[in-house]
């Protein structure tokens, strides 16, 4: 009997050490108030770089096509300031689990009304499959993945305005390796993209950018007003079994089949 105890407690360890638990939040902003920011404390927004710019606002708002979505605008009141920066961004509270062994997964709807604003999203290592879009007018639609230098080829080259696009990335700081992907009906369609970086997971995901005057005043036909609208947003992070859990599971699972097996 007391074999029996022993074997099952070793079993339970087993599997409850496999199953443990993500840490995730998800929203479609629709329960929350029109014009004012997020409710839930993990939202944020900060400003890049102060020196006189105006700061990235973001408020939710009806969004394109119905239904309510977060909106995020860069002022424009170029008699007070050259240009507008900042990030709206969302923090997960990981607790104690490690980042350097976890995985981080999220996905959101992203709605870009014009094209001279310079924009960034994705885990807070950018890296780890971040998706960034230059304001040049030259590089319309062009998006690239993972890097912000405009000498490297862009990843996608017919990202719509006023379209709506989804975007999914997973990162595993274990293994280092990230994928991302990003969909849309016109053109392309979009694509997945894949690499590593050598960060942690932190749970942080923002959506972050810069609007400057004279690259609105550069485009045919000038551009000032401009809405990034984000929506049906999700992340999780879950940690990685340590390799003594796996051995647990090892010794405990199969201890599971023979209690079944002998008490036939």
């Amino acid at each position: 009997m007391r074999t029996t105890t022993v074997l099952i407690a070793v079993a339970v360890l087993a599997v409850t050490g496999l199953a443990q638990a993500a840490d995730s939040y998800s929203t479609d902003f629709e329960t929350e108030t029109i014009g004012l920011f997020p409710s839930d404390p993990g939202w944020y927004l900060a400003q890049w770089w102060n020196g006189g710019s105006g700061t990235v606002e973001g408020t939710v708002e009806a969004a394109p096509g119905g239904g309510q979505a977060l909106c995020i605008v860069f002022p424009h009141d170029w008699d007070t300031y050259p240009n507008s920066n900042g990030e709206v961004g969302y923090t997960l509270d990981i607790g104690t689990t490690d980042g350097s062994t976890a995985t981080v997964a999220f996905a959101y709807d992203m709605y870009l009304t014009n094209g001279a604003t310079l924009i960034m999203a994705g885990d807070y290592n950018f890296d780890a499959g971040g998706v960034y879009m230059p304001d040049q007018a030259e590089n319309a639609n062009k998006m690239r993945i993972e890097s912000h230098d405009l000498n490297d080829p862009p990843s996608l080259t017919d990202c719509p305005l006023d379209e709506w696009m989804h975007v999914e990335t997973t990162f595993n700081a274990a293994t280092d390796q990230w994928t991302t992907s990003v969909s849309y009906t016109s053109g392309s369609g979009g694509g997945t993209f894949s690499g590593t970086n050598a960060e942690d997971v932190t749970g942080e995901i923002f959506w972050g950018g810069w609007f400057f005057e004279y690259i609105a005043d550069g485009w045919d036909p000038v551009v000032y007003e401009n809405a990034w609208y984000i929506d049906n947003f999700s992340v999780s992070v879950t940690p990685i079994p340590e390799p003594s859990v796996f051995l647990l599971a090892s010794l405990g699972l199969p201890a599971l089949l023979a209690l079944r097996r002998r008490g036939r």
